[in-house]
């Protein structure tokens, strides 16, 4: 468990999220590289994991904090990833629609 909270702490502490811009707009969009995803997947499994360990005592805080912290970035993500979906598509409507434009001027 000390092994894989050291590897943890060595891997997450250089990953950053990735911004974008969206087309020719000043809106960035945020992303986590999809190997840095996959490697948030398997390290929230290892976190989960290790919280059902019966070794876990010595441990308890670290783990609870790191499972707590993938768990907060993966919820971030998911939620990022659906507003961001739903402002492209009404991006779309707003602005890419002439009738849209015709009708809401502002």
């Amino acid at each position: 468990m000390e092994k894989t909270l050291a590897k943890l702490e060595e891997t997450w502490k250089d990953i950053k999220f990735e911004f974008t811009q969206h087309k020719d707009t000043p809106v960035f969009m945020i992303r986590l590289a999809d190997e840095n995803f996959d490697l948030l997947e398997e390290n929230t499994n290892q976190a989960s994991s290790m919280q059902s360990s019966r070794y876990i005592a010595t441990f308890e805080t670290e783990v609870e904090k790191w499972t707590k912290s993938l768990s907060n970035i993966t919820e971030i993500l998911t939620v990022s990833a659906e507003v961001q979906r739903n402002w492209a598509y009404l991006e779309n409507l707003f602005l890419g629609s002439d009738e849209v434009k015709k009708e809401l001027p502002e």
